[in-house]
């Protein structure tokens, strides 16, 4: 109980150091975008949390359900970066994230996992074969 008290005190001083907390510290923002309404959630993490991304994205859909009255299901989303990049949920937030990056809650792709045969994505170029031959200049 004492050597948690006295971590946590020491926690409690670093943050109150403000050059210090700078550098021990980062900010990410939390963004949902596709329900109603919008919202960001800016989260300032501490570089020795260890908070996993499944456990920041349940924090971030429990804020959103009690701030708006909504009961959205965290298993039903994924965390993914600007850039469509899906996180894993059991890497710690701070190995897969910088200072200032954004992070966006996203639905899961229904299947997206145990699709084996899936088709190719579509091209807007018309198929090699599809496509008839010129005759040829005499």
């Amino acid at each position: 109980f004492g050597e948690e008290s006295q971590g946590a005190q020491e926690l409690c001083l670093l943050a109150e150091d403000s050059e210090l907390g700078k550098k021990r510290r980062m900010k990410i923002y939390l963004h949902v975008e596709i329900l109603e309404p919008d919202f960001t959630l800016p989260l300032t993490l501490d570089v020795v949390d260890q908070r996993t991304v499944a456990e920041v994205k349940k924090h971030f859909v429990q804020t959103y359900n009690t701030r708006f009255s909504k009961s959205i299901d965290a298993d039903e989303f994924v965390l993914t970066t600007a850039k469509k990049k899906q996180l894993t949920s059991s890497d710690s937030v701070i190995s897969v994230c910088r200072s200032n990056t954004d992070l966006f809650l996203t639905p899961k792709k229904k299947g997206a996992d145990s699709s084996t045969g899936a088709a190719p994505k579509a091209s807007h170029r018309p198929a090699k074969q599809d496509v008839a031959e010129a005759p040829a200049a005499k």
